[in-house]
């Protein structure tokens, strides 16, 4: 059985090109995963710190924001309460006499 030479070198072709066909299916397909996968990742990196703070930060947090505004409030009742006892001290001793008063010379 003779073949003919283009019918040869036509078959050679169509291998190489079939061959070409699925290379470059193959490297679209890589490329689509790669592109896929960089998707996740990058999404990964941007939510899981998202995902971290609301799941383990947020109510520690929400405690210490408390806890802190707790703190200060108790701050300025204690301010707010040692006013006052100034003022009532001071009160006291412009009712008795015999309490030095400050600026007031001492008798010697």
């Amino acid at each position: 059985m003779h073949m003919d030479p283009n019918r040869n070198m036509l078959n050679d072709i169509f291998k190489m090109t079939k061959e070409n066909n699925d290379m470059l299916h193959g490297m679209r397909r890589r490329a689509f995963v790669g592109s896929l996968l960089k998707f996740i990742i990058w999404g990964a990196i941007f939510i899981a710190p998202i995902w971290f703070y609301m799941t383990y930060l947020n109510e520690s947090m929400q405690k210490m924001l408390t806890a802190f505004n707790q703190v200060q409030a108790t701050g300025v009742s204690a301010q707010t309460q040692l006013g006052s006892f100034q003022n009532m001290f001071k009160e006291f001793t412009d009712k008795i006499s015999f309490f030095p008063h400050p600026g007031t010379p001492t008798p010697q």
